[in-house]
C-alpha cells in the first residue's frame, strides 16, 4: 500500500527500523502489476542490478514475472521465487468478473 510507513514495516516484522531506513525502498508510485513492474525496472535501472529476485505469491507469480520481463533489459537475470498459497476464489476473479450474471 502506498501509505505504510517504514516504521509500520519494523513494527509488524519486529525488525530494527535501521535496517529500513538503510537496506529497503518503498515503491510509491505503482497501482498495478504493470506499473510495479515499471517501477521496479526503473529502480534496477539506477542502481545498475543485473541479478533481481521475484518474490510474490505463486498465483501472481505468471503474470509478475511476465510484466517485470518486459521492462528490464535481458542482461538482468530473473530469478522467480514464489511463495505458496491458497488464494481464495475472489482474489482470482474479482467480483468485476461476474457483473452481468
Amino acid at each position: 500500500a502506498r501509505t505504510v510507513r517504514p516504521v509500520e514495516l519494523a513494527v509488524e516484522y519486529e525488525a530494527d527500523e535501521a535496517l529500513f531506513e538503510c537496506c529497503i525502498d518503498l515503491g510509491r508510485q505503482s497501482v498495478d502489476t504493470r506499473s510495479n513492474a515499471l517501477e521496479t525496472a526503473r529502480w534496477l535501472e539506477k542502481r545498475d542490478f543485473k541479478t533481481v529476485r521475484l518474490v510474490t505469491t505463486d498465483w501472481h507469480m505468471p503474470r509478475a514475472g511476465f510484466e517485470l520481463s518486459r521492462q528490464v533489459p535481458d542482461d538482468i537475470d530473473l530469478i522467480d521465487d514464489a511463495v505458496g498459497s491458497n488464494p481464495s476464489f475472489h482474489p482470482l476473479f474479482p467480483a468485476a468478473v461476474f457483473v452481468g450474471l
